[in-house]
């Protein structure tokens, strides 16, 4: 199996800053997404092995509680992912607002720095199982923007589709990439398309989290008789999750209400061995250090007191983000995690 730690923080750096500039407005959509979320039916059942939940939350952040399941360890928001909800969130066009890039010099900046290791981290993975990427059929799904379809067409990957629910996101991905590769799919036949895709990778781009019913997913992937692989990006239960909590005025980037669940390293053996996959390749890099370099910054920034320190706060810290990074990720305490799976049958 290949293993991958560490990714500088640099390109990414380049992409969020409105995450820095738009932090009230970014925390104000979140808390007014969280009040939808939590007058929705409590959940009895973990989203990923469905065995029953305790009563009792281990943690609240933005009124959502949040609790371990005693099973398999996935991090679940104690609430239901209801149609409702999921309309109310995904469907509406200020959700594709973070995702999107104005222009095509931004949205290929973005490709190249965020989705262009992404494809060949995939393609490294594939090569050591003995196969070629751009010998395979790849379907990215919820591809949003179209970012990782883009990258697989820039490293002459061509037969590749993506799909998404977003009617505001296909439109973008479509202007953005050539030959309208980005097909609309309906919220309510998530699972029928995926039993019925015609392709040898699927790829879920951190994907999976978001989805409503992600055991019955997993299933139809496992099913599908043409699928070959299984690319995830999911956000784990890592450090990031504490420094969300002791920072109440930041924006989350993992505590936020379309992340219903977050996995962890238990979680994803739990789910490894349930759908019959078998991991070829892992790469272990998260934003820890940068939420954290965020957080501090930001809370610096907009007290009157504290302001002058924030050039300082930059040139310390700056250099410490990828070495202290690398640290977390290879204890496996990172924010997210890539895997490539063979599906085995």
């Amino acid at each position: 199996m290949l293993r991958r730690y560490g990714k500088s923080a640099e390109g990414i750096l380049g992409v969020r800053q409105n995450f820095f500039d738009e932090n009230a407005a970014a925390l104000a959509l979140a808390t007014s997404q969280a009040k939808i979320y939590v007058s929705q039916p409590r959940r009895t059942y973990c989203k990923l092995c469905d065995q029953q939940l305790p009563e009792r939350p281990d943690f609240i952040k933005l009124s959502i509680p949040y609790v371990s399941c005693p099973r398999c360890g996935q991090l679940n928001g104690m609430h239901e992912d209801t149609d409702a909800f999921c309309e109310a969130v995904y469907l509406d066009d200020s959700y594709a607002i973070y995702y999107g890039s104005a222009d095509s010099e931004r949205y290929q900046y973005r490709t190249n720095a965020i989705y262009r290791p992404k494809v060949d981290f995939l393609s490294d993975v594939l090569a050591a199982d003995g196969v070629q990427a751009n010998t395979l059929r790849h379907a990215d799904f919820g591809s949003g923007s179209g970012y990782f379809v883009g990258a697989l067409l820039d490293a002459g990957i061509d037969r590749c589709t993506g799909l998404d629910v977003s009617p505001a996101q296909i439109e973008f991905a479509n202007r953005m990439v050539p030959g309208n590769r980005s097909k609309l799919i309906d919220l309510n036949e998530t699972v029928s398309t995926i039993r019925e895709l015609d392709a040898d990778v699927i790829s879920m781009i951190g994907v999976l989290e978001h989805l409503q019913t992600p055991r019955a997913v997993l299933g139809a992937i496992r099913d599908n008789p043409r699928l070959q692989y299984l690319f995830l990006c999911v956000p784990l239960y890592g450090l990031c999750v504490f420094f969300e909590m002791i920072f109440p005025h930041i924006h989350p980037r993992h505590l936020v209400t379309d992340h219903t669940h977050l996995f962890t390293k238990t979680s994803l053996t739990w789910m490894e061995s349930a759908y019959r996959l078998t991991r070829r390749g892992e790469w272990w890099f998260g934003s820890d250090m940068l939420d954290l370099y965020r957080a501090v910054l930001v809370t610096l920034s907009e007290q009157e007191g504290t302001r002058g320190m924030t050039d300082q706060w930059v040139q310390r810290m700056r250099p410490l983000i990828d070495p202290m990074q690398l640290a977390i990720d290879q204890q496996h305490l990172a924010s997210e995690v890539h895997v490539v799976f063979r599906i085995e049958r």
